[in-house]
């Protein structure tokens, strides 16, 4: 039996990571018959098929970056892993392990994970790009190579470095076992947004467009999932609700994966306007149940097309006001949508799929 281990460093492992990345790619390669571990900073949770390690390490800095990354190397020697996937190229220390790894544990594959859409590489100065590039490159030479998880990102950086070698386009997925499509009796004539209350999330875009929608379509649900990080901007939004008497129509919630499912399976579609994101994985959760997404093409959002989601340019509000009010409102049309995006969509156990072959060398995943 293949064995993987998962290292996500100076992080707090807890109840949402069981179906978002982390949680979800270790349940779906255990199913896989590949026995699988995570190393982490803290955990305040338990998955049966899964060990995990904590470190003890939860604060971001410049030592912490370095040392647990040579801490996690115990359990590395532990487990004895043929398959180590890392997280994050920015944590300098990871490069370290990378050496490590390389050099005195060399039947090991080593894949390691940028969460990034490319977008630094227009607001750096040129010295930290000149770090980055070195990061890169060292990167690529000392691990199978670097997983990006959008097209969009793998070009700019392919771009940046002049070459595309160790390079990787894997996306991510949907946890099967908790979103799936509900079929037609379940569902309520609701928009959702998803989106962590910042104003970098477009909150007051998507009220526009729920006021747009109330004066076009009856009956409509509007809600909004998410937790609330900015309160002044949070204080803003119900000031504009008031002024549009909107107040009692939008309800601001926060979920739990299994709260969000339920609302998700039985809404009519999802609206993403957010002005800033890389991959956003509530897009391809609200695919998989079969929900049409409406999204800008803001980051990597181009992406989407290829699973399925309507993608209009960014700030164009009465595109996609036109296209929620048409799924609302057209039922064959709705249905068409829904099931590209249940066959398009993709699955966490798809992912693992797609790692397993990159982790062998052979090369899938690149675009």
């Amino acid at each position: 039996m293949k064995k993987l281990l998962i290292y996500w460093p100076l992080s707090l492992l807890d109840e949402i990571q069981i179906h978002k990345e982390i949680g979800a790619i270790a349940i779906s390669a255990t199913k896989k018959n590949v026995q699988t571990c995570i190393v982490c900073g803290r955990s305040n949770i338990k998955i049966p098929t899964v060990k995990i390690y904590e470190t003890t390490f939860s604060k971001s800095n410049l030592i912490s970056k370095f040392l647990e990354p040579i801490l996690a190397i115990k359990y590395i020697l532990i487990e004895k892993p043929d398959y180590v996937l890392l997280y994050n190229v920015e944590n300098y220390g990871n490069l370290i392990l990378s050496v490590l790894l390389k050099y005195f544990r060399k039947k090991i594959r080593v894949l390691i994970k940028a969460d990034t859409d490319g977008s630094f590489l227009e607001t750096r100065s040129s010295f930290v790009l000149m770090i980055y590039k070195v990061l890169y490159f060292a990167y690529t030479s000392f691990t199978q190579g670097i997983i990006l998880e959008t097209s969009c990102a793998l070009r700019k950086i392919s771009r940046f470095l002049n070459y595309n070698r160790g390079l990787f386009y894997c996306p991510n997925g949907f946890s099967s076992e908790l979103f799936h499509p509900s079929g037609n009796n379940a569902r309520r004539k609701t928009i959702i947004c998803i989106a962590r209350i910042v104003r970098d999330k477009n909150i007051d875009g998507v009220i526009e467009l729920y006021r747009k929608v109330k004066g076009t379509v009856s009956n409509v649900e509007y809600i909004i999932v998410g937790k609330k990080e900015d309160y002044s901007y949070f204080d803003e939004l119900q000031a504009r609700l008031r002024e549009i008497n909107m107040e009692n129509d939008i309800q601001f919630l926060e979920l739990d994966a299994e709260g969000l499912s339920k609302i998700l399976c039985g809404s009519t579609v999802l609206v993403s306007l957010s002005r800033k994101e890389s991959f956003g994985i509530a897009r391809m959760e609200a695919l998989g149940c079969g929900i049409p997404v409406v999204t800008y093409d803001v980051g990597c959002g181009e992406d989407f097309k290829e699973f399925g989601a309507i993608v209009v340019p960014m700030d164009d509000l009465e595109s996609a006001f036109k296209e929620v009010v048409k799924l609302l409102s057209d039922e064959a049309y709705w249905t068409r949508m829904s099931n590209i995006a249940i066959q398009k969509s993709l699955s966490w156990d798809q992912v693992v799929d797609r790692l397993l072959v990159l982790f062998e060398g052979r090369g899938v995943g690149d675009k």
